[in-house]
């Protein structure tokens, strides 16, 4: 019996490769904060934001993720939205277990090594707008509560 005959025979029917399509994840991960930044939105008349991204290490429950995946997060600090968004941001850091220097802008910015390398713990979701691509959501949620989805395979002993 050949290669085609053993498809066949099992059943098989092609299906076309999903490499390169995005699957947002849904479940509650422990992460390391890789990135906090400043930026400017070139497209959006150069708005500034602080840009954070989170890369996840557990996942405690929910859908498995790849080695290239990450978390992504834009705090606009420019416009109408600025106050309530870098107070998301300072909540989200402190939720973190990092407190940064709030005495400037300038010496808040400088901080923003200390946070490189801090766990996170994300729980995730996504959304899907009319008519568009699948969204990633996701908050940054304190330890205790986000530990309560810890699986018991994830658990270091």
């Amino acid at each position: 019996m050949g290669l085609v005959d053993n498809l066949k025979t099992a059943g098989f029917k092609p299906n076309a490769n999903d490499d390169g399509i995005f699957k947002p994840l849904k479940g509650t991960y422990e992460c390391n904060i890789e990135v906090l930044r400043p930026d400017t939105d070139k497209n959006n008349n150069n708005a500034k934001y602080y840009q954070m991204e989170l890369k996840p290490v557990v996942a405690l429950d929910g859908d498995p993720f790849g080695d290239k995946f990450t978390f992504r997060k834009r705090y606009y600090v420019d416009g109408d939205k600025a106050i309530a968004n870098f107070e998301k941001l300072v909540n989200d850091l402190f939720t973190c277990g990092l407190e940064l220097n709030m005495e400037t802008d300038e010496a808040f910015e400088a901080d923003f090594p200390k946070a490189i390398g801090v766990k996170a713990y994300v729980r995730a979701w996504a959304w899907t707008p009319e008519g568009k691509e699948p969204q990633q959501s996701f908050v940054i949620q304190q330890p205790k509560i986000a530990e309560k989805k810890r699986s018991k395979e994830t658990l270091p002993f």
